[in-house]
């Protein structure tokens, strides 16, 4: 049987992947992660079809192996989705709880106000019941990096250690000006996502 490539897969199958960045420290907020409304929206990735897209009004160039990657401005996003098929299927890690709620504080109507309602699924949540089912127990919280590890999708699109980056190191380094280094972490942890659901349709629906 032919096996798609992971672009031509994500295109046939209308899925992006999406992470989104905010430059602030839960710590200095009063309540902590409980309320994504209370930080600020720097960058959101979002990958499909082959195209990794980046929407932020920081920089104007990030390149990866000399392809430049297209930057758009953060007004432009809500525009974008709205462009996207009705039966598109957008897919987080850890999302639901922070990257959802804060891009719909910015942009309130981002994924509803629409003809056709788009499906979104949050790959963490679905590897919880996984582990609930398989142990017969409580679900576990499992890393990105160690679900990439153990489906052994270990090369990255960038010579960076994207998926172990910690959010601390993310903040720092965008404080630090390293803001290209940030939204290459974001771009390669969105395409190591759309790896592990590629891998997923392959192997019928089962990850290790």
């Amino acid at each position: 049987m032919f096996k798609k490539s992971l672009g031509n897969w994500l295109e046939e199958n209308k899925v992006y992947t999406i992470k989104a960045f905010s430059e602030t420290d839960a710590c200095d907020l009063p309540h902590g992660w409980e309320k994504p409304s209370e930080f600020t929206l720097n960058a959101i990735v979002a990958y499909g079809g082959g195209e990794h897209l980046v929407f932020t009004d920081e920089i104007y160039t990030v390149k990866i192996k000399a392809r430049t990657v297209e930057i758009r401005s953060l007004d432009a996003f809500d525009e974008w989705v709205q462009g996207l098929d009705s039966e598109s299927v957008i897919v987080g890690y850890g999302s639901k709880n922070f990257d959802i709620p804060l891009i719909e504080s910015v942009y309130p109507l981002a994924f509803t106000n629409r003809k056709g309602n788009l499906v979104f699924h949050d790959l963490l949540e679905l590897v919880q019941d996984m582990t609930a089912k398989h142990y017969d127990s409580y679900p576990r919280r499992i890393s990105l990096t160690a679900l990439a590890s153990m489906n052994k999708i270990r090369d990255s699109i960038i010579p960076l250690p994207s998926v172990v980056t910690s959010t601390l190191q993310l903040l720092s380094m965008w404080r630090s000006k390293n803001k290209v280094g940030v939204l290459k972490n974001l771009i390669a942890e969105a395409h190591t996502i759309a790896r592990l659901i590629w891998q997923m349709d392959i192997d019928d629906g089962s990850l290790l």
